[in-house]
């Protein structure tokens, strides 16, 4: 056989072959479509956390304006067959050829997760500062507080490989604190992590600090508190007791990396409980403890610190401090409350992105002696909400 008849052979098989891939991949893609179209949508994905795009309603309005179409498309990318284990398969794939992102969660080393960090917004940033300054110069006789948690991308920075530029957010906390009003008492959280960076102070699949990171923010506080006085160490008053071993965070549901990884989460036991009331407004219920352990049950086990994010939280205690004090906050200050429990005889929790109120609302209905605004930086450079609450 000639060379030249040979080549032709050659090329003919390997056209023959991409028909065929071609094929069987249409083929299965319809199989999929069509599987996708004849089984009922589910509601809601346990592994992601959230809900999921039910099918879109066919009428002349949706169709002729293109939303029925961009309903489609969002409706098959969450109710297409499989759609689990496809993700999954994608995650390994991208494993093997040395990819370690995904939505915006970086795969370090012994499978630690963290959240990149984000870019400063800092017409934001300016914003509640100038917001924070105003409130406090109304206030005068209010002591206020101010600690930012750093993220664990900023901790953590020696699990990522070297070549990666996460950037720079100690400086930008430093920027921030330069920039707070004097009224404004700083809390050097980003000081206290780091000095038990090599501990557990976050979790490995979410982006939270952990029940000891939050002891470590509270010694900070108690220290800012005491203005350079030595205070007492009470750190012998309570115990971590583990609640649950299959704790599977946020950054792993979203990312799909460590999908099999799980871990424990630790709450905070007093030695003396302190007797206590936890009034949910908005909810219209009533609790006498901070953890909501049927949130272990759930998805977001996190949770179980103060039943989730609340709008408004009232905490009466029995504790023979008379002070109150006002906590606006981001989801981080959740496992931090119950270390305030034996300091203050109440307290006040704001979460600002769910509470439609004011500042001068909530300072007109509770005597305030404290304030302590507690957000983790990625949340506060990025903002849009607590200026809202304290203009």
């Amino acid at each position: 056989m000639s060379k030249k008849k040979k080549k032709k052979r050659n090329q003919k098989q390997i056209c023959g072959a991409d028909v065929l891939c071609a094929v069987c991949f249409l083929g299965l893609l319809l199989l999929g479509m069509t599987l996708s179209v004849v089984t009922r949508d589910i509601a809601f994905s346990a592994e992601e956390n959230r809900s999921l795009t039910r099918r879109p309603e066919l009428t002349w309005e949706t169709l002729s304006s293109g939303k029925y179409a961009d309903g489609v498309e969002k409706w098959l990318g969450d109710q297409f067959v499989a759609r689990s284990l496809l993700r999954r398969l994608h995650i390994v794939e991208r494993l093997a050829g040395g990819e370690i992102e995904a939505a915006n969660v970086l795969l370090g080393a012994e499978g630690q997760l963290v959240e990149k960090l984000a870019v400063p917004d800092w017409e934001r940033v300016s914003r509640n500062i100038e917001a924070m300054g105003q409130f406090a110069g109304d206030y005068p006789k209010v002591d206020c507080f101010m600690m930012l948690v750093p993220d664990s991308g900023e901790l953590l920075r020696d699990c990522l490989p070297s070549y990666l530029n996460v950037g720079d957010q100690k400086g930008v906390l430093q920027e921030i604190h330069g920039q707070l009003s004097e009224e404004i008492h700083w809390v050097d959280g980003w000081t206290a992590l780091y000095a038990h960076k090599r501990e557990r102070i976050y979790y490995k699949t979410d982006h939270h600090w952990t029940t000891l990171g939050a002891y470590y923010g509270y010694e900070a506080l108690r220290e800012a508190r005491e203005q350079g006085n030595k205070y007492e160490d009470v750190s012998g008053e309570w115990r971590m007791e583990r609640v649950t071993d299959s704790f599977r965070g946020v950054l792993a549901r979203n990312s799909g990396f460590a999908w099999n990884e799980t871990e424990s989460i630790e709450i905070y036991i007093p030695a003396e409980p302190t007797p206590l009331t936890v009034t949910y407004p908005e909810e219209q219920k009533r609790s006498t403890s901070l953890y909501d352990i049927d949130k272990l049950n759930g998805v977001d086990q996190y949770a179980v610190f103060l039943g989730g994010n609340s709008a408004l939280v009232d905490i009466r205690t029995a504790s023979e401090a008379d002070r109150t004090i006002l906590v606006v906050k981001d989801s981080f200050a959740n496992c931090f409350l119950p270390f305030l429990v034996q300091d203050y005889g109440e307290i006040v929790v704001v979460d600002p992105r769910y509470y439609a109120g004011s500042a001068k609302d909530v300072m007109r209905d509770f005597e305030v002696d404290e304030v302590l605004f507690l957000y983790r930086g990625n949340t506060f450079v990025q903002d849009n909400h607590l200026y809202g609450f304290l203009e």
